[in-house]
C-alpha cells in the first residue's frame, strides 16, 4: 500500500511540475500548445480510463485475495470508455454535420461490443479447457472406487478455487505491489485446492510418493498457449479500436 500511495504522490509532482514549466513556456509555445490541447485531452482520457481500470483490478485484488482476470477487465474499460467517448459526441451535436462521423462512431462500437463478447467466449473456452484437465488429472490420481461423477465433481470444485490462469506466475508481480499477496496469487490458489481434496478418493503428495501435486494442477502450456494469445490479442484490439473511436469523435 505504501508503494501505490508513493507512485500517486510521485505522479502529482509530475504533473505540478508540468503545470510550472508550462507557465513559464513563450506565448508562442504556449499558443502551438493550446491548439493541440484538444488531442492532448483524448490522450489524457485514455490514460485515466487504463489507469481507472489498472488501479480498480488492484483493488478487487487486494480485498479478494483474489485478483479477476487482468485482461479482461481491461477489455471491460476499454468498451466502457469507447461508450463514454461515443455517447459524448452525439451530446455536443455533432451529428448534423457530421453524420459520417457518426455513422463510424456506431460501427466502431458494434466491433468493440463483438470484440468483449469474442472475449468472454476465450474466459469460456479456458474454463471449459482447465476443467477437463482437472478431469484428465484427477482420473490418473483416483484411487480405487472412485467414480466418475465423483471425479467431475471435485473437477468443478478445483476449477471454482483455482479459476482460470492462461498464463502461471503472471501474477507474480502483486507480491511487490501489495503485502496482501506474499506469493503467486495463483500458485496459492492451486495448493488451497490440492489441499483440499480427499485423500481417500486420491493419492496426493504430499505425503504419497508420485501422487497428485499443487504444481501438477497448472494447465499445460501446449493447451493454453492458443487461448492466451487470443486472450491478450483480444485485449490488444479492444484498446486499439478504442483510441481509433476518440480520434474520429475529436474530428
Amino acid at each position: 500500500m505504501r508503494r501505490i500511495l508513493f507512485s500517486s504522490l510521485i505522479l502529482v509532482s509530475v504533473i505540478l511540475v508540468l503545470t510550472a514549466i508550462f507557465g513559464w513556456l513563450p506565448s508562442t509555445l504556449r499558443d502551438g500548445a493550446h491548439k493541440m490541447t484538444p488531442y492532448i485531452n483524448l490522450v489524457l482520457f485514455s490514460i485515466i480510463v487504463f489507469g481507472i481500470a489498472l488501479w480498480t483490478w488492484c483493488m478487487r485484488s487486494w480485498v479478494e485475495s483474489d485478483p479477476d482476470p487482468f485482461f479482461l477487465n481491461l477489455t471491460f474499460f476499454a468498451f466502457a470508455g469507447q461508450c463514454i467517448r461515443t455517447s459524448e459526441f452525439f451530446r455536443d451535436g455533432k451529428v448534423p454535420q457530421d453524420g459520417h462521423l457518426s455513422n463510424i462512431l456506431l460501427i466502431l462500437l458494434l466491433v468493440a461490443a463483438l470484440v468483449v463478447v469474442f472475449q468472454v467466449n476465450i474466459m469460456r473456452a479456458h474454463m471449459r479447457e482447465t476443467k477437463e484437465y482437472y478431469f484428465e488429472l484427477l482420473q490418473r490420481y483416483r484411487r480405487d472406487g472412485c467414480s466418475d461423477p465423483e471425479i467431475e465433481h471435485w473437477a468443478d470444485v478445483l476449477l471454482r478455487i483455482t479459476g482460470t490462469d492462461f498464463s502461471p506466475g503472471i501474477y507474480g508481480w502483486l507480491k511487490g505491489l501489495l503485502t496482501i499477496f506474499p506469493k503467486d496469487p495463483r500458485a496459492k490458489s492451486r495448493m488451497d485446492a490440492h489441499s483440499i481434496l480427499p485423500g481417500t478418493s486420491f493419492r496426493k503428495s504430499p505425503p504419497e510418493e508420485g501422487g497428485l501435486t499443487a504444481g501438477l494442477m497448472a494447465v499445460p502450456p501446449e493447451r493454453r498457449y492458443t487461448l492466451w494469445r487470443l486472450y491478450w490479442g483480444t485485449c490488444v484490439v479492444s484498446w486499439i479500436i478504442f483510441a481509433v473511436a476518440i480520434w474520429f469523435s475529436q474530428k
